[in-house]
């Protein structure tokens, strides 16, 4: 008897899509796994993490100041800034969890890039029934070129950068909100909670980073892609979005001006404007094909009067025309699929970067791989549609389109995971800069060197403040550090040298004076140590270290009731430091008051009874007013404390005490 043939089950569409995301998601991970071990950057983390005031407490003060004001010095983004008072409230300074989160929301856009793609593909099937077949294929690469490529690293390993990953995620919600939208529309059904959800995403992305502002030009975009007819609803039902996209763009602008971010428009000519636009809106797209020698700082040109720019710049216009030419030729030769796909992802990769070309000079850099991060989206879409349009019409190229393309693929997760490293501290982040940027930027060698001193570095931070000296920085802390760093070296005709450098940019700074104060100290002129130490006092006479050092100075040349002074006034502003009285003390002894020193001495022991120096200056004080029994008691105490006490001092004592 014949066995019945099984028909093999249909496998479900969905576990195909889950094994492709969750194939993606772990791919991700590995490529960013580094980064949970990155510390904080010397580059915007203090403004707006450990250095951020408003972050550090979830009180209604704070809420109200984010909320409210701009909290950082050129940005309004509070939802942003509410992120990571969370992360401050469970983690405070240790960074995995800031970096965790920036990787689980990315995960999340992951998610999101995924479904939106495949629902583009379905609506798409009205006049491009291979999108609709083919869906898996497009959304599985575009996620994947979304989730691992290279150019955004920066968004994600970048602490700071919490702004873009926050800000796309509702993005991407309010694309697909606007799809539900779109879709009870055609089906004459209630629209108006698709509506407001997709407004209040947009209004969440918003308050995430003001980039979000040209969400509603995005909505036109895929109104075209999917073909809804051009009529007066379709601008009316925007309204609401485009107010809301001026009021925070507005407020982008003036928190931007006042922090000073925005160049003066005179400082750069309008050609010049003009071809940065151009270059940006050309490079952006070069690295989506080609991510090498990403930069986190890419500086502007020399902008000169009478130095033309590089002949680069002055070939994008062209090259920017051409590539607009290409969906007109697509609609030309009637192919309206291709037309309508091509001028979607141009238009939508256009809007999503027209605000960061530079036409308006907003930062020291000309661009930045984190504007790429939905911006990539447009393109990429592009490329996955026009290979499943050609392998559709020529099948044999098949296995060569998905080779050339999971070769492209594993190239983008290799540069990804060692970009990542990059970004692990300000030594490796900096170091990368100065290696990939011309030597006429001052910033990466500032902040490299502000590094190494603030880490106990300062022979690492030498060479690139010699640099600095080079690039005619004109800035005091550089020459103040500078002339540090030879001091330790004991090269103090150089360290004194870069001391008058750094008065002569800023004589108002007293650390400067304090600073070479004590270099003259160690030279034994311990007038022009005085002088300075004077002068510090003078700029700002509440700074409690200036007149400590200043006492200290006093007692060197002999000036002891000067020295009782300073101390006088320290210990009438913090009474609970001993270290005042010590000083006080002794200067009192040594200015032939010993009855006085006694009493700064007693209350010196009060606060640190071990302290065996103090006990034996005490037994001296007590010596002079011929107390030999106390003098006694506390010279052997001295010893019970480790001060080698002088043997015949003992032996006096002793002998006198024992009459």
């Amino acid at each position: 008897m014949a066995k019945k043939s099984r028909t093999p089950k249909p496998v479900n569409a969905n576990w195909h899509s889950y094994g492709i995301v969750g194939a993606i998601l772990v791919l991700t991970l590995w490529c960013y796994h580094y980064s949970l071990h990155n510390q904080f950057l010397n580059w915007d983390d203090g403004l707006y993490v450990f250095g951020n005031k408003y972050i550090k407490g979830l009180t209604l003060e704070n809420l109200k100041m984010m909320f409210f004001h701009s909290i950082t010095p050129s940005n309004y983004h509070p939802l942003t800034m509410l992120s990571l008072a969370v992360n401050w409230h469970f983690s405070q300074t240790s960074t995995t969890m800031y970096y965790f989160t920036n990787i689980l929301i990315h995960l999340a856009n992951v998610v999101l890039v995924f479904i939106l793609t495949t629902e583009l593909c379905k609506r798409m099937g009205t006049y491009s029934p291979a999108a609709n077949t083919h869906k898996l294929f497009i959304a599985a690469f575009c996620t994947l070129w979304f989730a691992i490529h290279p150019m955004h690293v920066e968004s994600i390993s970048w602490a700071s950068e919490r702004k873009d990953v926050l800000y796309a995620f509702f993005y991407l919600l309010g694309f697909l909100s606007y799809l539900k939208y779109i879709d009870a529309v055609n089906s004459n059904q209630p629209a108006l909670k698709w509506y407001a959800i997709t407004f209040m995403l947009f209004f969440l992305s918003c308050l995430s980073k003001p980039m979000a502002v040209s969400f509603p030009l995005l909505l036109f975009t895929l109104d075209f892609l999917l073909q809804r007819k051009l009529d007066k609803k379709l601008f009316t039902e925007k309204i609401l979005f485009f107010a809301c996209s001026l009021f925070f763009g507005l407020v982008a602008y003036r928190v931007q001006k006042e922090s000073g971010a925005v160049a003066d428009f005179q400082s750069i000519s309008l050609i010049d404007r003009v071809l940065f636009t151009f270059y940006g809106f050309n490079m952006y797209l070069v690295k989506l094909f080609l991510p090498i020698h990403q930069n986190a700082f890419y500086p502007y040109p020399d902008i000169r009067p009478g130095i033309p720019l590089p002949m680069l710049f002055y070939i994008m216009p062209l090259a920017t025309l051409l590539l607009w030419a290409v969906p007109f030729y697509f609609k030309w030769r009637k192919k309206e699929n291709l037309y309508r796909v091509t001028l979607f992802g141009l238009v939508f990769y256009f809007f999503n970067v027209v605000f960061v070309l530079q036409f308006v000079s907003c930062g020291d850099a000309i661009i930045a791989d984190r504007y790429t991060y939905t911006a990539y989206f447009g393109p990429v879409f592009v490329i996955m549609y026009m290979v499943n349009e050609l392998v559709t019409t020529l099948p044999a190229l098949k296995n060569w389109a998905i080779g050339v393309l999971a070769a492209i693929s594993i190239m983008f997760a290799i540069v990804c995971q060692a970009r990542t490293e990059v970004w692990h501290n300000p030594e490796t982040f900096w170091k990368d800069v100065i290696v990939k940027s011309e030597m006429h930027s001052q910033l990466p060698y500032l902040n490299l060197a502000s590094y190494y001193i603030d880490s106990g570095k300062y022979e690492k931070a030498y060479p690139p403040y010699i640099i600095l000296s080079k690039l005619g920085v004109k800035d005091a802390g550089v020459f103040r550090n500078l002339a540090m760093i030879y001091g330790m070296r004991k090269q103090f005709d150089s360290c004194l040298y870069w001391f008058g450098k750094a008065l002569q940019c800023d004589s108002t700074d007293i650390s400067i004076y304090t600073n070479r104060g004590v270099t003259y100290a160690n030279l034994g002129k311990f007038d022009l140590a005085l002088k300075d130490f004077n002068k510090a006092y003078l700029l700002d006479t509440t700074k409690n270290m200036a007149l400590g050092q200043r006492a200290q100075m006093y007692d060197q040349v002999g000036q002891y009731q000067n020295e009782v002074n300073d101390y006088t006034i320290l210990i009438r502003r913090n009474p609970s430091e001993p270290s005042y009285y010590f000083g006080r003390g002794n200067a009192l002894l040594n200015g032939g008051n010993p009855a006085a020193s006694i009493h700064d001495y007693l209350h010196f022991l009060e606060l640190q009874p071990s302290n065996g120096i103090a006990m034996y200056n005490l037994s001296m004080a007590y010596d002079k007013l011929s107390d030999e029994k106390d003098a006694l008691d506390y010279a052997l105490k001295a010893v019970q404390n480790k001060v080698q006490v002088p043997a015949d001092y003992l032996s006096r004592l002793q002998k006198s005490s024992s009459r």
